[in-house]
């Protein structure tokens, strides 16, 4: 029975920085995953000094590209949350709802939800009452 090889230090090292940037993205922590970059490429040339002959220079390399790309997409929309932001607008017109459904004025009730959902913000009516969370759209992508 053949045994896999022993992962290298460097991709060890790639797969870790590769980790903690996707949790730094995750976490909406954009400083946190320049330094993830930052670490990677220190790491590539501190190891291109060795005279490795092995793919595995040209994978971390391809590694930190694919970093760089998806930094600077997330860069394009930011990675802020905007619920907070927005909720003071939201919660407002949500009220302004609320009170023409109680006038039965459906068609400005129905307005007010459509052009949130034009925003971004899908609105749900539940028994509970009514939520809202921001969607794929103009507020986020």
């Amino acid at each position: 029975m053949a045994t896999a090889p022993a992962p290298s230090p460097l991709m060890g090292d790639v797969a870790r920085i590769e980790a903690a940037f996707a949790a730094a993205l995750g976490g909406r922590d954009a400083p946190a995953a320049v330094t993830c970059v930052l670490e990677l490429e220190a790491l590539l040339v501190d190891w291109s000094r060795d005279t490795l002959q092995s793919d595995e220079m040209r994978r971390g390399r391809a590694a930190l590209r694919a970093m760089i790309v998806r930094l600077g997409e997330v860069a394009g929309h930011g990675l802020r949350d905007l619920r907070p932001v927005v909720a003071p607008l939201v919660d407002a017109l949500l009220h302004a709802r609320d009170h023409a459904r109680e006038a039965r004025d459906y068609a400005a009730a129905d307005a007010i939800r459509d052009r949130l959902a034009e925003a971004g913000v899908e609105v749900q009516d539940t028994p509970a009452g009514t939520t809202w969370h921001l969607s794929r759209g103009p507020l986020v992508t």
